[in-house]
């Protein structure tokens, strides 16, 4: 069956050039040793690309995976790879950047106006969505003309123009105000809060790992939602520590979205209730009112003390990513302790009692001690009034842990998060960053409540009226489709490693022709994005992209769930929070300033 589909597939796609020819037809592949592939790069590169000094010697025997390279055509140009290396993870480390040698190349005072300039010259194919690169590159460098950047050796404003380093505590801006965060407790249906400890986590691995560990420390509860929890090998690791917090009497819940729950996802579901784990599936998505309604959030809360929250969903693709090799890109928010997390929890609790059945544990009993710690937190004067009058007129404190979150749950009602981006946005005097999987843009904007047209109208308004630089980052060719290319790709390798020449290059093409497709989606965005003013930049990362995260002005950080299209407006259950927190904003600048410098800018014609 596998191969009768590889076959349609590449019958479907040598029609439309997303596949080689056989190599009898296309001509023999040209081999080269390292060392020829190292002075073709640095010719070619005029100097950018050199050597990794560290793995030189290495590659010189004949018998190791960077002896040799061979010339591979792709749908959008051509690349050379290892005839032995099977890891992108290998091929990335073999060159390094000169990346003073690249501004001077390309005349710019930051690598990435260097990095539009030099892609600006290049020649675009629109069918195929991808630049006409000036030389091949390295299989695991994607759309790059430059080895992937693992680490920023220098100040951000080297690597992206207004990022110069500030002190927060001289800044003056509205959102330290009482007046303007008392209308974002109107539009946001939220409060404000204070002396939370927030921390940047970066996705994958790290992720992980502090989501187990939050789990192993569990004493008394354990609340989870999620909208994708796929028992895979990885996975798996965080159910059975679940389940073994469970034994020892922790209250352990899990909510998940019911479509997927019923539909992909039942055996994994099946195997939480039989470990005793108390399951709620989230059933907007099944009802006929609210079809289209996804539960999206993705929350983690152990004892009513620490929580996480973000955009990384319970799968390998999540686990394994790191924003170089296969995977996602994707982050979390940790709050280790603070009053936001009685936020969450009373979220939690009210999306539990709408769908909770007889077959439940009730959930009621939390609810007198929410009240009981709302009230304590206001008392204390880290909840409303006291934020107002205490902590926002002082400097310091102000930018240490002041928090809301606000949380997309009842479909009937204007929903909060995207008028709160607008009002933030509203402000913006100086920089936007931002990063989302999919990104869509009306053609005309409407200003409907429940859409995003009034957040687009006033970043238009920070660039063409305050001169505000914005770059967002997105998905593009080398993101492919996410998990929807995965098992294309998988087929691929597996193919590689056995010799199986036809059938890699069948296995490529189907997870090439899903990523063409789902990168125009985007590109036409951008495309709308670029008309609003000159100061919209768009960029597409090296890997898929998952995150979900904006920087206002480089003070307010805003990490959750929520995408930037109308689904995430009106149509989904989602959770995102806002935090004035100069250590969460400098990791998640820092984290943002590496995916750009491994970005492509978006074409704008």
């Amino acid at each position: 069956m596998k191969k009768l589909w590889i076959g349609f597939v590449v019958t479907a796609n040598i029609a439309i050039g997303l596949v080689d020819l056989p190599a009898e037809a296309a001509g023999a592949r040209r081999k080269i040793s390292f060392e020829e592939l190292s002075k073709y790069l640095t010719r070619e590169s005029d100097g950018v690309v050199q050597q990794n000094p560290a793995l030189v010697q290495a590659c010189k025997s004949k018998n190791s995976a960077c002896a040799n390279f061979e010339s591979k055509k792709k749908p959008w140009g051509s690349h050379w790879d290892s005839e032995k290396a099977t890891e992108d993870a290998f091929l990335q480390t073999l060159f390094q950047t000169d990346e003073d040698r690249f501004l001077t190349v390309n005349g710019a005072p930051t690598f990435a106006e260097a990095k539009e300039s030099a892609y600006s010259k290049m020649g675009f194919n629109q069918s195929k969505n991808s630049y006409s690169l000036p030389f091949d590159n390295v299989r695991g460098w994607g759309s790059l003309i430059h080895p992937p950047i693992f680490s920023l050796s220098k100040s951000l404003g080297y690597y992206m123009p207004g990022l110069d380093p500030i002190d927060p505590t001289q800044v003056q801006h509205p959102y330290y105000t009482e007046d303007f965060q008392r209308k974002v407790d109107q539009v946001s249906q939220t409060e404000l809060t204070a002396g939370n400890r927030v921390s940047y986590l970066g996705g994958g691995p790290i992720s992980f790992n502090a989501k187990l560990s939050l789990i192993k420390n569990a004493k008394r509860s354990l609340w989870v939602q999620v909208m994708v929890f796929n028992c895979d090998a990885y996975s798996s690791q965080l159910m059975e520590a679940m389940a073994e917090r469970r034994r020892a009497g922790v209250d352990v819940r899990l909510m998940i979205e019911g479509l997927y729950a019923r539909v992909v996802f039942r055996g994994c579901v099946q195997k939480f209730r039989d470990r005793d784990i108390d399951v709620v599936l989230v059933d907007d998505s099944t009802r006929l009112k609210t079809i289209a309604r996804v539960a999206h959030p993705k929350i983690w809360i152990r004892d009513g003390e620490e929580a996480i929250m973000g955009g990384v969903n319970i799968m390998e693709s999540e686990h394994i990513g790191d924003g170089f090799v296969e995977g996602y890109r994707d982050s979390d928010l940790r709050v280790e302790s603070g009053p936001i997390v009685t936020d969450l929890m009373k979220q939690y609790v009210e999306i539990w009692k709408k769908d909770e059945t007889k077959k439940n544990r009730s959930i009621q009993p939390y609810v007198a001690e929410i009240e009981a710690r709302l009230l304590s937190e206001r008392a204390a004067g880290v909840r409303g009034e006291g934020v107002y009058a205490n902590i926002l007129p002082d400097p310091v404190r102000r930018n240490q842990g002041v928090c809301r979150v606000a949380v997309q749950r009842d479909a009937n009602r204007v929903e909060p998060i995207g008028p709160t981006l607008a009002l933030y946005a509203s402000q913006v005097s100086s920089r936007f960053l931002a990063t989302t999987p999919k990104l869509k843009m009306r053609k005309k904007f409407k200003m409907k409540p429940n859409s995003l047209d009034a957040f687009w109208v006033e970043l238009q308004k920070a660039s063409n009226q305050r001169n505000v630089r914005i770059d967002l980052i997105t998905n593009g060719i080398d993101g492919m489709a996410g998990d929807l290319t995965k098992f294309a790709r998988n087929w691929a390798n597996n193919a590689r490693e056995e010799g199986q020449d036809f059938f890699e290059r069948a296995s490529r093409a189907l997870a090439n022709a899903l990523a063409i497709m789902d990168s125009k989606g985007n590109q036409k965005a951008a495309q709308r994005m670029y008309g609003l003013g000159k100061g919209f930049h768009g960029w597409n990362y090296l890997r898929y992209g998952h995150q979900k995260i904006q920087i206002y002005d480089r003070i307010l950080t805003s990490l959750g769930s929520f995408n930037l299209d109308g689904q995430s407006a009106f149509g989904n259950q989602e959770a995102q929070m806002f935090c004035l927190d100069s250590q969460l904003t400098a990791q998640t600048e820092a984290a943002l300033t590496r995916d750009f410098t491994n970005g492509t800018p978006i074409h704008k014609d």
